[in-house]
């Protein structure tokens, strides 16, 4: 089964899990950056939104069987327009799966990083996705990759889940 998985943010990271098949190794297909957000003009100065109508796209072309999307909180040292600009992308990622009528679970990153064994650290990301799909691991080469490798294990974990049927995160959005 095809699964998404959604590091959100001002500017999300969304991998498609495609699962190997016919002697073919796992693949995956990401998108990030422009892919996912809008520059919009916020008191003359150009800020970073995550935009519902490049997600809505997203999701439509990658057709998963599952999203999974990173339960997110705010942090204390972010600053109150920080927060909420977080929680909104959260909020849009959430919507617009729910919208489109994929299954959508949340999970904190506690419970997938132990399940998957993940070290601390945005290294420790990039090594783990790395080791479990040697074949992709050029696409985590660089420190500023980590997003792409916690969306990455982010959706390996949700089909780990599925593939198992014991979904401990059953918190179905509806």
């Amino acid at each position: 089964m095809r699964v998404v998985g959604i590091d959100p943010g001002v500017s999300p990271t969304v991998c498609l899990l495609i699962p190997p098949e016919n002697g073919k190794p796992i693949a995956a297909q990401w998108w990030e950056g422009d892919e996912t957000s809008d520059t919009v003009r916020v008191n003359a100065k150009a800020r970073r939104r995550c935009s519902p109508s490049l997600l809505a796209g997203i999701l439509r072309e990658a057709t998963p069987g599952a999203v999974f999307i990173e339960r997110v909180n705010a942090m204390p040292a972010e600053g109150v327009s920080s927060a909420f600009n977080f929680g909104r992308a959260f909020g849009i990622c959430e919507a617009v799966a729910i919208a489109l009528d994929y299954p959508v679970y949340f999970v904190n990153s506690r419970v997938w990083r132990k399940a998957l064994q993940v070290p601390e650290g945005k290294t420790g990301s990039r090594f783990t996705a790395g080791s479990i799909a040697p074949t992709l691991a050029g696409n985590y080469k660089l420190v500023k990759d980590h997003n792409r490798a916690d969306s990455f294990l982010i959706a390996y974990y949700g089909a780990l889940e599925l593939q198992r049927s014991r979904l401990q995160v059953k918190e179905l959005a509806l």
